[in-house]
């Protein structure tokens, strides 16, 4: 029951409902809507950047396998494919050919080269002393880069630059052999 303080007007007429309306935002209200906007902006760029990505990812791992794709239809509509793999050669002098043999199977001849009518020489580490002591007594020593000298003190090092500092013909004995720089440099 209402007291005599409340008076409760019951009017048919009027009711309390929810409807949409123009609603103005407080300085507050706003300032909390434009952090929202930077973060969800913030948000959809990372998205958009992390997409780039995977967009670019998936499209490499498409290329390659395209390109599987590609070579294996080659192979199948061809037949074969192009390797490099360990032959015999025979150097056929008369008819003017190299025959080639692959597996014990001839496979194919082409026409000689120049290289094929030159003389192999193999090289050996006691030619190549001989060498040098020949071009010493001669004194024809040219320093070379990459090459080992055994040095008037007896230590043997590679040289490694076109000009280096305290090394002159005067204190180079002869050259070396890899080998025995290898044996010195293991020794110590």
């Amino acid at each position: 029951m209402a007291t005599k303080k409340e008076k409760v007007i019951l009017d048919p007429k009027k009711k309390r409902e929810v409807c949409t309306i123009e609603y103005h935002f407080s300085s507050e209200e706003r300032d909390a809507k434009a952090r929202e906007l930077a973060t969800a902006c913030q948000d959809k760029q990372a998205v958009e950047d992390k997409k780039k990505m995977i967009n670019s990812q998936l499209k490499a791992e498409a290329d390659g396998i395209s390109t599987k794709i590609n070579l294996l239809s080659n192979h199948l509509s061809h037949g074969f494919e192009m390797k490099e793999v360990e032959c015999d050669v025979i150097l056929n002098f008369e008819k003017g050919v190299r025959e080639i043999y692959f597996n014990g199977k001839f496979y194919h001849e082409k026409p000689l080269t120049a290289s094929d009518h030159q003389l192999e020489l193999e090289l050996t580490e006691e030619m190549s002393k001989r060498d040098n002591l020949i071009a010493e007594k001669k004194g024809d020593i040219k320093l070379e880069v990459g090459e080992y000298y055994l040095l008037t003190s007896g230590v043997i090092l590679q040289l490694t630059e076109s000009n280096p500092e305290g090394i002159t013909l005067e204190n180079i004995e002869r050259r070396a052999t890899r080998k025995e720089f290898k044996e010195q440099n293991s020794a110590k």
